[in-house]
């Protein structure tokens, strides 16, 4: 059984440290080889969790320009748990679902990679997303988990 906290204490800066690794994809239509994909994962002895969901509807009506959530037009979440001794792993399977993804949701990803990053937030996302930090929290007392990027 693995215990603790997902997201650490605000004295203790996020740097992915977490007994557990969780990584995730948004996409907009379902792949040929996503069941391979996500079977490679389920059998994965060190895998703790899988997530599929099915998102869309409502989600997917608010205008992407007016919110920090770029990825309006994903109908398909999945995100995987693992133990953190596995994110090479996980991210290694990742690699394919991510050159057709849409994007990822910054919260469900101990990722903390520039890569992943450009992927939570594209730039004219990360762009008024940093505008607002320069006048609300210039600074940086929300420093926690994935960076805005330069």
């Amino acid at each position: 059984m693995i215990t603790g906290k997902l997201v650490k204490a605000p004295h203790n800066p996020h740097k992915g440290q977490q007994p557990v690794y969780v990584k995730n994809v948004l996409l907009n239509n379902f792949i040929p080889h996503l069941g391979t994909k996500i079977s490679d994962i389920v059998h994965n002895q060190k895998t703790i969790g899988v997530e599929l969901r099915s998102i869309g509807g409502y989600l997917n009506t608010v205008d992407a320009n007016q919110t920090a959530w770029a990825d309006r037009s994903a109908v398909i979440f999945i995100a995987f748990w693992s133990k953190s001794k596995n994110n090479k792993n996980i991210n290694r399977i990742f690699d394919s679902l991510q050159k057709v993804d849409v994007g990822v949701y910054g919260a469900y990803s101990s990722d903390l990679s520039m890569k992943e990053s450009y992927r939570i937030w594209p730039s004219e996302t990360a762009q008024k997303l940093k505008n607002i930090m320069s006048i609300y929290d210039h600074k940086h007392l929300f420093n926690q988990g994935h960076y805005l990027y330069d």
